[in-house]
């Protein structure tokens, strides 16, 4: 998870305009090949995953987007 972090801010270094405030929802998986009578020793892989998050800036066009108003559709009062 560290490892992932730094790539992300190698990316995009603090105090740039799009540089993100940090990374949610991560996850990290290994898998682990050969070795036990394989040829060559065991290799093993670790996958990181992440969701890097950035606030908007101040002249963003998505921030004039209409705000959308909930409709119910399964009624709560029955």
């Amino acid at each position: 998870m560290e490892r992932l972090q730094m790539d992300l801010f190698r990316e995009w270094p603090r105090g740039t305009p799009d540089c993100p405030t940090g990374i949610v929802g991560m996850t990290v998986s290994e898998a682990t090949y050969g070795g036990s009578g394989a040829s060559g020793p065991p290799i093993v892989e670790f996958t990181a995953l992440g969701t890097a998050i950035a606030p908007l800036a101040d002249d963003d066009p998505r921030r004039r987007l209409p705000q959308l108003k909930p409709t119910v559709l399964v009624p709560l009062d029955r």
